[in-house]
């Protein structure tokens, strides 16, 4: 029998020394908690504050080439000839339920009720300066420079999978021009895209670990049973289930409508919010929040209080930072695979905005009216997330919403979908990684998807017992996104030098077409003349 040569095939290079490498991770981490722990806070400790500046840079030179690249005149380049494979809206769903996933839910109804009590800056504590300080930096952490750190290595990921044909969804095939060929195929290649899978993982585990014990208090107040290890775990088995269930179905029927669904729950329930609450607190206080963050963006954007040592910045802006940068390359594949048929201008415009603003929705109406509750009705949010962590503050929050029972259900429902389709985006993109011959119009294999879909669990569940079961995980967690982003800072540095070196050489050769066609023309032109001459003589 014939064998496909074309047929997709797993990478068992990438893929065993992938799977080799977490165990590595996970087995000392699981049996050595305490002593995980304290490894990990070190590292961290020593990251944020020693090579912190690294991330904010980045992001801002990633902003800047984001405006060249949008403005100028690369931005017209299509990628590939065919009409798009998506809807815009659901295009927009899948781009902003992959990038975000369940973690707005977690942090957007009480990441203020943080500043607020220990505000930046300076500024006194439950001030009305730390009100607007909260609402600002909301807005900020999960806005524009989200997105563009995002956004910008999606480009040359589809440019070289759609213009150039290459069937591989891979950093490393980014690099191809710089590396070589050799070395992007060879084991340079192979390295990078194993710090990718890591990167992966540790940004999935940042969302799953916070996610987890949020999803496990709202199912715990709905049924009145107990949250603890024992209701994480039954809750990542459901996910678990559900976006195995939704991968094998692949891109159109699983993910595709999971991100569809996403989009339209979440805009009815914010809507509703909206509506029903304080209306006009929530639209004011978001104008002056989003006033504050455009009028002092450059100096949020490079602030590391280095006078003062507050440890704001590191704390926060850095480990958002370094947590996007190792969301990134799973978010840029995924957005590169679903990007045929559109154009660098508009993959940038959408993705930076559409993005920041879906983000900025969620924060000015769940982050605002959380913040009116606390203000004007007497709810302490900041007491309850100081004393029972920010699980009980997001709950507090939502039962405070008339009709509370049905929201807390609808917000359950809204999680488990909104981390069901990242979940799911982020299985199909790893097996993709670790897949040699995909094609455009071919998926990896079911049995490979299905696999990561059990594998992304394995991290934040470690992560979550290091933290014993609740939130006092999250250290480990974000120690996981920061240390794991600082390579794949390098390697993203590397495939944007990559792409514009790309552009350049097609722009050089696109020239030299156009001068070789101008020259024949104008040969032709002679020769006709010359032709016409001898007829009439």
């Amino acid at each position: 029998m014939e064998i496909n040569k074309n047929k997709p095939r797993v990478d068992r290079g990438i893929f065993y020394s992938s799977l080799i490498l977490l165990l590595l991770i996970i087995v000392p981490l699981s049996l050595y908690p305490e002593s995980g722990s304290a490894v990990l806070s070190s590292i961290l400790s020593y990251t944020t504050n020693q090579l912190g500046w690294v991330y904010l840079l980045f992001a801002v030179v990633v902003m800047g080439l984001l405006g060249y690249l949008a403005l100028g005149p690369y931005g017209r380049i299509r990628f590939g000839d065919e009409a798009p494979e998506f809807s815009t809206f659901s295009w927009i769903g899948m781009i902003f339920t992959a990038g975000i996933g369940s973690s707005i839910l977690y942090w957007a109804p009480q990441e203020w009720a943080f500043y607020y009590k220990a505000p930046p800056f300076g500024a006194e504590a439950l001030s009305p300066q730390a009100a607007e300080l909260a609402v600002g930096y909301g807005f900020f952490h999960w806005g524009l420079s989200a997105w563009a750190i995002f956004c910008i290595p999606s480009l040359p990921i589809a440019y070289q999978y759609f213009v150039k044909k290459r069937p591989f969804l891979r950093l490393s095939q980014a690099c191809t021009e710089t590396l070589g060929e050799s070395h992007a195929n060879g084991l340079v290649g192979k390295i990078i895209d194993i710090a990718v899978i890591f990167g992966i993982l540790g940004g999935l585990g940042t969302t799953i670990g916070l996610g987890t014990p949020m999803v496990s208090t709202l199912i715990g107040s709905i049924f009145d049973i107990e949250a603890g290890f024992s209701l994480n775990l039954v809750v990542m088995g459901i996910w678990v289930l559900m976006f195995s269930a939704s991968v094998s179905l692949g891109l159109q029927k699983g993910i595709k409508r999971l991100s569809d669904a996403n989009m339209v729950l979440a805009l009815v329930f914010l809507g509703a919010i909206l509506v029903v609450g304080p209306t006009a607190f929530i639209i004011n206080s978001m104008l002056s929040g989003l006033g504050f963050m455009f009028d002092n963006f450059m100096h949020m954007s490079l602030w590391t209080d280095s006078v003062a040592g507050g440890g704001f910045p590191q704390s926060w802006t850095i480990f958002y930072w370094a947590w996007w940068v190792s969301w990134a390359p799973f978010v840029s594949i995924f957005i590169a695979r679903i990007s045929r048929g559109r154009t660098i201008r508009e993959t940038i415009f959408t993705v930076v905005g559409f993005g920041s603003l879906g983000c900025w929705i969620y924060y000015a109406v769940l982050g605002n009216y959380g913040l009116y509750q606390q203000v004007n009705e007497g709810l302490e949010v900041t007491r309850i997330l100081t004393e029972e962590g920010g699980a009980a503050a997001v709950l507090a929050v939502l039962s405070s919403l008339p009709f509370s029972t049905l929201a807390v259900v609808v917000y359950t429902i809204l999680a488990f979908i909104c981390l069901s389709t990242s979940l799911d985006s982020a299985a199909y993109t790893l097996s993709a990684i670790a897949t040699d011959n995909l094609e455009q119009h071919q998926d990896p294999a079911l049995w490979h998807r299905i696999f990561w879909a059990f594998a992304l669990a394995a991290l934040p569940l470690t992560l979550i017992l290091i933290g014993g079961g609740k939130e006092g995980s999250l250290k480990a967690i974000q120690t996981s996104s920061i240390v794991l982003a600082l390579p794949l800072t390098c390697v993203l540095s590397l495939v944007i030098y990559n792409f514009f070196r790309v552009l350049k050489q097609s722009e050089k050769s696109d020239q030299s077409e156009d001068i070789l066609r101008i020259s024949g023309l104008a040969d032709a032109d002679e020769e006709m003349r010359r032709v016409h001459s001898v007829v009439n003589s």
